[in-house]
């Protein structure tokens, strides 16, 4: 199936007034539907998974403009973090992708650039990338800055260090707004900050600010999908429990998509 220029479709999308003429009460704009994906976290089987049912949900249920928005942390803790990336760099969905920046990815490319301690990284679940992309993580320690980087300059290809570049840290579609983590309450939406975007916890998982926009996000693991007043949280610790869970938004609907390996 074809959908036309990505680019144009989600500058569509990301337009904050889009919204259902014929419904004006609608969520999403008429003849869109959004598949927003939690934490993935170097899972590549069930990320493969997940594009094998969303393909599938497109197929038995078909909509004008289908949209995939993944919601960061496509790396560490799982055992292939290169393989993630690699798919979503090819953009290889049954439908439009965006693609958002998680904290585990911030680090990442900060660590790429040379900006960030490698300790922190593999604090983090880092050193499952590191092997992903055949590097070992003890060999990197003990390696003077200079040689590390070109270590990691070698074994991470351009495409991949691009694609991170690339990742947004947010998306508005209708009256939902998409990031990693969440979003500092009182603050508006297009005035967030990177930090709090990527890494907020508890100040915004606690408060039940009205944003004016549902917040669909990841970041915080639960263990079944969490629908609150305000947000929606997608992230059902992928890479320990098995499961790999998406939202799907169409009009005032919202129902899941989940996949088991």
């Amino acid at each position: 199936m074809r959908f036309g220029n990505p680019f144009k479709l989600i500058a569509r999308l990301s337009n904050p007034d889009a919204v259902d003429r014929h419904h004006p009460d609608a969520m999403l704009p008429d003849g869109t539907r959004v598949y927003a994906i939690g934490d993935i976290h170097g899972r590549a089987d069930l990320l493969d998974a997940m594009v094998s049912k969303i393909a599938d949900d497109v197929r038995e249920r078909p909509v004008d403009q289908p949209l995939t928005v993944l919601l960061g942390d496509y790396i560490d803790r799982g055992p292939r973090s290169a393989e993630v990336i690699d798919r979503l760099a090819r953009s290889d969905f049954a439908t439009p992708i965006v693609t958002l920046t998680g904290n585990h990815e911030d680090i990442f490319g900060q660590v790429l650039r040379g900006s960030a301690s490698l300790d922190r990284f593999l604090g983090m679940g880092g050193d499952a990338t590191l092997r992903s992309y055949g590097l070992d993580p003890r060999a990197m320690q003990r390696m003077r800055t200079s040689d590390r980087q070109a270590a990691l300059r070698g074994s991470v290809s351009p495409s991949h260090r691009a694609f991170l570049e690339a990742t947004r840290l947010s998306l508005t579609v209708g009256r939902y707004f998409f990031c990693h983590a969440g979003a500092r309450p009182g603050v508006p939406l297009d005035e967030q900050s990177r930090e709090d975007l990527v890494w907020i916890r508890d100040d915004f998982l606690k408060s039940s600010f009205d944003f004016g926009k549902i917040i669909v996000h990841g970041h915080t693991p639960v263990k079944t999908p969490e629908v609150r007043p305000n947000a929606i949280n997608v992230d059902t610790k992928a890479f320990a429990s098995g499961v790999l869970t998406a939202v799907v938004l169409e009009g005032n609907q919202r129902r899941f998509l989940q996949v088991r390996v």
